[in-house]
């Protein structure tokens, strides 16, 4: 089971049908299909965009479907871009209407790739529809061969100056059938959950006390079951400050076992 990125005009109503009549087609085949409107509603986390959103799942697909009426859009520029440097030429499918009155991009990029793809060329919706189940049923072995060999992909690399009592949360779109992994290490103890969406949400609303014990390594590993935003999150809490130990000197042989400075934590996130 693959997962294929739509790219398209999103202009008219016409384009928006268009849209729907390939995912159905994907759909059909047993496979999953990612595109703008199929996004569940949710805001995006701090410091994300939703250019950055979606180019991450053209990154997460196994092939892009590339529909092309009169014209190439900005967004969809993006998306072919990042699907040429991350999927590669060969997980590019194609279509083009039969439309003689095509804009600059949609000409240029039409001479340019003519010679060195079987592109598929339609006039309504059913055709366009046909023309997917074709290519996906002829070429679905050399569109997934990329996820059966590909290497482990690191998401996330970094050492993190931790503060006491302030959370800190990335997140990463993954696919049934991915297998991630992620390694956080400190020399003073913490705790790390990594969760789907659904507890993301449970965890913010209860605190991460109730999902994690403290310590100073954890060894995260998941197989992913369904399609979903994964979120890793990490948080030192709070001990008896310093100005505590100054208001309190009577309590302080007391205090000072309890008190402790955040060292940073090493996070290793990989997916596979």
């Amino acid at each position: 089971m693959g997962t294929f990125f739509v790219s398209s005009e999103m202009e008219t109503s016409t384009d928006m049908s268009r849209r729907k009549a390939v995912a159905a087609a994907v759909e059909s085949l047993g496979h999953h299909v990612s595109f703008f409107e199929g996004s569940p509603a949710r805001p995006f986390p701090p410091g994300t965009s939703a250019r950055s959103h979606f180019l991450s799942l053209v990154r997460h697909s196994d092939a892009l479907l590339f529909v092309v009426d009169d014209a190439v859009t900005e967004p969809m520029h993006a998306e072919l871009e990042e699907a040429r440097k991350t999927l590669g030429p060969e997980h590019i499918f194609y279509y083009f209407t039969n439309s003689p009155d095509r804009q600059q991009s949609a000409l240029q990029l039409w001479n340019q790739v003519r010679d060195s793809n079987l592109l598929g060329k339609f006039d309504d919706e059913t055709q366009l529809a046909n023309e997917v189940k074709r290519t996906i049923g002829s070429y679905i072995d050399d569109a997934l061969r990329r996820t059966r060999s590909r290497r482990p992909e690191v998401l996330l690399e970094t050492v993190w100056p931790a503060e006491d009592d302030v959370p800190k949360s990335w997140m990463e779109p993954l696919q049934a059938g991915d297998r991630t992994s992620a390694t956080l290490t400190a020399t003073s103890s913490f705790q790390a959950v990594l969760c789907d969406a659904q507890k993301f949400v449970e965890l913010n609303q209860g605190g991460l006390h109730m999902w994690s014990e403290e310590r100073p390594a954890f060894q995260f590993d998941l197989r992913v079951s369904r399609d979903d935003d994964y979120y890793l999150v990490v948080l030192v809490p709070s001990r008896i400050s310093l100005d505590d130990l100054e208001a309190s000197p009577e309590q302080s042989g007391a205090a000072v076992a309890m008190y402790r400075i955040p060292t940073p934590i090493n996070v290793r996130w990989v997916r596979r």
